[in-house]
């Protein structure tokens, strides 16, 4: 029998089996989610239509930059961000309030605290004006 190999396609990606990502070019932007039997192409009605092969054979070419969509707290979930005040990163619960949306909508939840720390510096400099180092 033979070895179904999409696992491994998932982890060069960088991406998981089921994960839905985007992938790019300059012509064309698609969601996808890769199962065990290749690419999916999420319709605008949310149903998944197949590749047959196509996007995947030019994505595994070096022709679309594959890119994880922004994650998305679910509510009571912990997420980490920056924080101005504290001067570092914090440590708090999505409650889909307007602060949880304005910050999401800046791109500065993360999941891990190492994402948040990476982005520390840009995040700060973008919500504050001035840069890290001259606080």
């Amino acid at each position: 029998m033979a070895k179904n190999c999409m696992a491994a396609v998932a982890k060069m990606l960088g991406v998981e089996l089921g994960e839905e990502f985007i992938i790019e070019n300059k012509d064309r932007k698609e969601i996808v989610v890769l199962a065990a039997d290749g690419f999916h192409v999420i319709q605008p009605n949310d149903v998944l239509g197949p590749d047959h092969g196509k996007l995947l054979s030019k994505v595994l070419q070096g022709l679309y930059e594959v890119k994880k969509k922004p994650w998305v707290p679910k509510h009571n979930e912990y997420y980490y961000c920056p924080s101005v005040r504290q001067i570092g990163v914090s440590y708090v619960k999505w409650w889909g309030d307007i602060i949880d949306y304005a910050l999401k909508a800046l791109g500065m939840v993360y999941k891990t605290k190492e994402e948040a720390e990476a982005h520390l510096a840009e995040d700060y400099e973008r919500l504050t004006g001035k840069t890290l180092s001259s606080r």
